[in-house]
């Protein structure tokens, strides 16, 4: 059983929360999430499989996040 990592980290200007996790340190397993912390739940579904994130941050308006893929390591 491999531990979860929260890797990065972003509040909207609404307060939603966006996040990224990663189990066992495993870039395959890398997950963007969004929580909503006044509701405690998850907004939509995470995308999986995203590699390794460098940054993420939220448009303006709230209506969005982008974020930065890192480099995969060499193999």
């Amino acid at each position: 059983n491999k531990p979860y990592s929260i890797k990065s980290v972003s509040v909207a200007p609404n307060g939603l929360v966006a996040y990224t996790l990663i189990r066992g340190g495993d870039l395959a397993t890398v997950t963007l999430h969004i929580l909503d912390p006044k509701t405690k739940s998850e907004i939509g579904k995470p995308i999986a499989r995203i590699g390794r994130v460098d940054y993420i941050s939220w448009l303006p308006d709230s209506s969005g996040v982008l974020y930065v893929r890192g480099d995969e390591p060499p193999k």
